[in-house]
């Protein structure tokens, strides 16, 4: 390791003529260390499966947000009520991320964002068969409760299964792929109602591709089924 004996000075060293110089091996340094191991997590499928997921619903979210108001006037509805439910729709979801946080402290967020995603799905399907106003305030609350979650289940699973460390770029990757489900959501919606003059097409894709996201988020922590319960009671902050 290129260290000199305990209490023997340098020079005494070097002078010696029993000594021999101990052929140093430089470390590898740090920084080789990390470039090896970074990106690694570009290689596991589970990293793809969370993006994949939540990119899905958010396809579907940001399609049904933007025409929301489009579909609702389209049932003879005043443009004043379409806004007022697309704006409880938002706020319901707000709701839902707090709500989100909340669950996940005490349950597996596996399940707590399988949950959330199944409500969305439920909320396509009420959707679809939507021919009153009744139906779309059912909407309104199933729909906007399994998809404000999103934002806050994000980050907690991807820390839950890759843990801290490198959660700053795993996490920042994510949001890069969620973001482009959000950039493609409202142009696909809108050229679906102007290829067959009917949202009843998007919402059936929508409904696919959410179902598919809870498959994802399931298999994206492994196919063995984990406890459900995070901790036995929660933590308290002091």
């Amino acid at each position: 390791m290129g260290l000199l004996p305990d209490g023997d000075p340098p020079k005494e060293i070097s002078r010696s003529a029993n000594s021999k110089e101990v052929p140093r091996i430089p470390a590898e340094p740090a920084a080789a260390v990390v470039n090896n191991r970074r990106f690694s997590y570009l290689k596991s499928p589970a990293f793809w499966l969370i993006c994949l997921s939540f990119a899905l619903l958010s396809i579907g979210y940001n399609a049904v947000i933007t025409q929301q108001v489009s579909l609702i006037t389209d049932m003879n509805v005043s443009g004043a009520v379409a806004a007022l439910l697309r704006g409880i729709t938002l706020g319901i979801g707000a709701i839902s991320a707090l709500l989100a946080g909340w669950l996940a402290d005490r349950f597996v967020s596996r399940y707590v964002t399988i949950l959330f995603f199944v409500l969305a799905v439920i909320g396509m399907v009420i959707l679809i068969h939507a021919g009153t106003i009744s139906g779309i305030w059912f909407f309104v609350v199933i729909y906007g409760l399994g998809t404000g979650a999103s934002g806050t289940l994000l980050p907690i699973v991807t820390r839950d299964i890759f843990g801290e460390a490198e959660f700053s770029a795993i996490f920042a990757f994510a949001l890069v792929i969620v973001y482009a489900g959000y950039a493609i959501g409202p142009p696909l919606a809108g050229f679906m109602y102007d290829a067959s003059g009917s949202y009843h097409s998007i919402f059936f894709i929508i409904t696919a591709i959410t179902i598919a996201a809870v498959f994802g988020i399931y298999f994206a922590f492994g196919a063995n089924p984990k406890p459900l319960v995070r901790y036995s009671k929660p933590k308290k902050l002091t």
